[in-house]
């Protein structure tokens, strides 16, 4: 996902300052996608969305 889809567009000023604080390229980008990831902005996985289920209306028994 593009660095402009993390913290509300402004995610390329984000990882420059990220790159300041942590001279390491390798342990900006970390803590960057740690950060998103934390915050809940982790990217959609490209793998193909499931079929919803049909839902049976009415009472559902149970087995036990």
């Amino acid at each position: 996902m593009p660095l402009k889809h993390y913290f509300k567009g402004s995610g390329y000023k984000v990882m420059k300052s990220m790159k300041d604080t942590y001279k390491d390229e390798e342990k900006a980008e970390s803590v960057f996608h740690a950060t998103a990831n934390k915050r809940g902005m982790a990217p959609k996985s490209k793998s193909r969305p499931r079929a919803k289920s049909p839902r049976k209306s009415g009472s559902s028994k149970s087995a036990y």
